[in-house]
């Protein structure tokens, strides 16, 4: 009998379970902190949540109340995404965060993202959402079914870890950009809430 195999079986399992418990435990924190507001222990106020937390806290609402999604966080096997289910079928999706990174008066937001070329190829990731997040804390969704992505940045390169970079923004008149190597109109794509239907 090979014990090396069976104890590496053993503990892959026990980290899958390890993962479950987090989530659930996590996921508990986040029903109680809905009736109660989440408060910081060391001086009794209110903490801030992170920009990350919030747009997926949306994303997964948005996914609930608009399109009748059951949604939950993804684990680390899953991708650490967000799970959708509905009619049986469930859809793992890639969530990208970016807090904005200009001070132009001529721009919304402008993030910066990065993307692994082993979770655009994938199929198990059929969605990509890349959000930033804008100057006043709103969030700005550009949305990809996965053969989308590959096609309209097919003239994109990897970079030496195998990553492709991408930076999304919005103009004050509202247009969505993508602009790392020459700038595309992503009016496709932006706040593109309907591919989920």
């Amino acid at each position: 009998m090979n014990y090396e195999k069976v104890i590496l079986e053993m503990l892959t399992r026990i980290k899958d379970l390890e993962e479950k418990v987090d989530m659930l435990q996590e996921y508990q924190q986040e029903l109680q902190n809905k009736d109660e507001g989440e408060y910081d222990a060391t001086n009794g106020e209110e903490k801030k949540e992170s920009g990350r937390k919030r747009s997926r806290r949306e994303i997964m609402t948005i996914l609930e109340e608009k399109y009748g999604y059951r949604v939950r966080k993804g684990n680390r096997s899953e991708g650490s995404g967000i799970v959708a289910s509905k009619n049986g079928k469930s859809y793992n999706i890639k969530v990208s965060y970016s807090r904005s990174y200009t001070d132009s008066e001529e721009v919304i937001c402008s993030g910066w993202h990065t993307v692994f070329d082993k979770e655009i190829d994938n199929p198990d990731f059929p969605y990509f959402i890349f959000v930033v997040e804008g100057k006043k804390g709103e969030f700005h969704y550009f949305i990809f079914k996965r053969e989308d992505l590959i096609n309209e940045f097919d003239d994109k390169a990897y970079d030496a870890n195998k990553k492709l970079h991408f930076y999304f923004r919005v103009t004050k008149d509202g247009k969505p950009l993508e602009v790392r190597e020459t700038e595309k109109d992503m009016t496709g794509y932006y706040n593109n809430w309907d591919i989920f239907k």
